[in-house]
């Protein structure tokens, strides 16, 4: 996605750069900032427009996600992938046409699990929809569950950073805990199910880092389906070459 010119992109870049964001560790290994910056983008981006993140919090989604859980432990699967069912098809369901091409190529069962939670009529019935969504928002209910993965010295330096160079968009600790443990969260449950389920390939579309230091760390091939164009813009992709070489 892009939606700032190749210079404010570039500026954005340098400063990452310049300040030395990427040398933020957790104590878990991590940059930090490579974990959220495009978070970070994406809010400064749109802090000027009236597009807003969806929150879904609502009963029946909840009830769905939950009960959705079952179908870990049902099947064997040789493939993985992380769906995103965004388009309908003529039984008005919403459908992710990387999985009928998956399964068009292959008598290997695919395990998908679903990051559009907020679909009430998914066609793929089989699917485990995203619960650490929902997961990660009861444990930061939790007061010593933030220290679990994140400390603030950890976020004080990135904090500080933010709120000196874009002073038009508000950032707040609580932000950064709910993104870092999102991704831990998300990495334990992937590295678990790839393990648990022998999956062999693992395909995606959209962005996950979690997903990626997983199937990293567990040598399994991954494979990103290209669902959009790709421009000098794209910030899921640039880098500056001087951040790459560290």
């Amino acid at each position: 996605m892009s939606y700032k010119t190749k210079n404010q992109l570039d500026l954005f870049l340098d400063i990452e750069f310049e300040n030395s964001l990427f040398e933020v560790k957790s104590k878990f290994g991590h940059s930090i900032w490579d974990v959220i910056r495009f978070d970070v983008w994406m809010k400064i981006s749109r802090s000027n427009s009236n597009q807003t993140n969806k929150k879904y919090k609502t009963y029946n989604n909840i009830i769905r996600t939950v009960k959705s859980i079952k179908n870990i432990f049902f099947k064997n699967y040789k493939y993985f992938l992380l769906s995103h069912s965004r388009f309908l098809n003529d039984k008005k369901e919403f459908y992710d046409p990387f999985y009928e091409l998956i399964q068009s190529n292959t008598d290997k069962e695919t395990f998908v699990y679903e990051k559009m939670i907020d679909k009430k009529n998914l066609a793929n019935k089989n699917s485990v929809l995203d619960f650490i969504y929902y997961l990660n928002k009861i444990f930061l209910k939790i007061p010593f569950f933030k220290k679990i993965f994140v400390t603030k010295s950890d976020t004080n330096k990135i904090l500080n950073f933010l709120r000196s160079s874009f002073k038009t968009t508000e950032f707040n600790e609580d932000e950064l805990v709910e993104l870092l443990g999102l991704f831990y969260l998300e990495k334990i449950f992937y590295k678990w199910i790839l393990k648990y389920k022998k999956i062999e390939k693992v395909f995606f579309h959209g962005y996950s880092k979690s997903l990626l230091s997983a199937t990293s760390e567990l040598e399994i091939k991954s494979y990103e389906f290209q669902h959009g164009d790709i421009s000098e813009t794209t910030f899921l992709y640039k880098y500056k070459k001087e951040t790459l070489k560290k």
